[in-house]
């Protein structure tokens, strides 16, 4: 909380005096998840594009093509307004296909990958099991991802989790998907 007095006066927010916790629309989520890994395609203007399939853009969401007779199940899932209709305001739903996409699909694996490139190029074929090394690039990873640095447990459990995979691109690629998955990086607070 910016003011913990505020927290000890109004607790519950009704006077709101800061902001409540929200959950970022898909659109957004999506280009953060691009911008994260240094992908994200900036241009502006121009056609729509896929979102999806085999050869996805890494253009901003809003560039998206969208089949007003075919909306894809993605982005039903994750409660993009109905292109048919003017929409006051988005339904809000947390369902199992969400977190299923976001732990197992080949776009958010592919933006872990460019994640782990991005903050350290290649790992070798012999990791670096130097421990300076293996800090620098979890702060580095952390920054990329959340922003900030990370507390020292969280540098801590990190450690000994890229330490017992051996600092393997798999060990790095995990680590950069589950701070992908964290409610710090899908919620503004």
């Amino acid at each position: 909380f910016a003011n913990p007095r505020g927290k000890e006066v109004d607790l519950e927010n009704r006077l709101v005096w800061r902001m409540n916790r929200k959950r970022i629309p898909f659109e957004t989520l999506r280009d953060s998840l691009l911008q994260s890994a240094g992908i994200l395609d900036t241009r502006l203007n121009g056609r729509p594009e896929e979102l999806e399939g085999n050869n996805p853009t890494h253009r901003r969401a809003i560039y998206g093509y969208i089949d007003r007779n075919n909306v894809s199940l993605l982005l039903r899932n994750f409660d993009v307004a109905g292109p048919n209709t003017t929409v006051s305001a988005r339904s809000r739903t947390t369902v199992p296909q969400q977190a299923l996409f976001l732990m197992n699909s080949p776009f958010v694996q592919m933006v872990a990958d460019k994640v782990v490139v991005h903050c350290g190029g290649d790992i070798p074929e012999a990791p670096d099991t130097n421990p300076e090394a293996i800090t620098s690039r979890i702060d580095l990873m952390y920054h990329q991802i959340l922003q900030r640095e990370p507390e020292s447990s969280e540098r801590t459990a990190a450690m000994e989790y890229i330490s017992t995979g051996g600092a393997t691109k798999q060990a790095w690629k995990e680590l950069a998907q589950v701070l992908l998955l964290t409610n710090e990086f899908s919620f503004i607070d």
